[in-house]
């Protein structure tokens, strides 16, 4: 609905336990998944039940961060058109609109290979290429988008894909004027706190119930 993932993509959530993940299965494109769509999985990719559905053939993406990072219990793998752009072109995105404030710590690092991210020296490159940041752009490819909770991973790579759009919509009549350091603060500040960060989850929630992707009753 957002734009962010297309047939591809995909999305996961570490388990209570926190020695494995919910991720969804390869099968469904991503506007049809439902429950019985979600696989359980070890930190090693594997199948708790191996008679469950088929995970992700980028399994190892979502996997590799929850091994290196605690601080990290929801990851995202889209392809948002804007941003991918900016990992294609070697343009920096940087913070421009108040959502891109996010970017407070500098651009976007760029994971330079456009590969499939399927096995585990590929996740750990992508690991490093990431640091301590929540967000990497992969080259040709798509974005990696983590945080603490879902409702952060989402906000966050929509606030991300906003701003790019926004970075390369002023690029066509000029110079962006990027934010300053002391200004991007500011702005996140205010716009990472739990009441914005819930009340722009409820909202795409809610759009999503009233255009008939996200069935009510769940």
């Amino acid at each position: 609905m957002t734009g962010l993932a297309d047939y591809s993509g995909h999305v996961s959530h570490r388990h209570e336990d926190g020695d494995k993940a919910y991720i969804n299965s390869y099968r469904e494109t991503r506007g049809e998944i439902r429950p019985e769509d979600v696989v359980t999985v070890t930190l090693d990719s594997e199948p708790v039940d191996p008679d469950a559905l088929r995970p992700v053939g980028e399994t190892e993406i979502h996997t590799s961060i929850y091994r290196a990072r605690d601080d990290i219990d929801a990851v995202l793998h889209i392809h948002p058109p804007y941003m991918t752009m900016f990992g294609i072109s070697g343009t920096d995105l940087q913070p421009v609109h108040i959502r891109g404030s996010v970017l407070v710590d500098g651009p976007v690092p760029v994971f330079d290979c456009p590969y499939h991210v399927t096995t585990q020296e590929l996740s750990d490159a992508m690991v490093e290429a990431m640091g301590d940041r929540k967000e990497v752009l992969l080259r040709g490819h798509g974005a990696v988008v983590c945080d603490e909770s879902m409702e952060r991973a989402f906000s966050r790579a929509m606030y991300l894909e906003l701003n790019a759009y926004y970075q390369h919509q002023a690029s066509v009549l000029g110079n962006p004027n990027t934010m300053s350091t002391e200004e991007a603060q500011r702005v996140y500040d205010y716009n990472w706190q739990d009441r914005v960060v819930d009340k722009f989850w409820h909202f795409y929630e809610w759009k999503a119930i009233e255009e008939g992707y996200l069935p009510e009753e769940w």
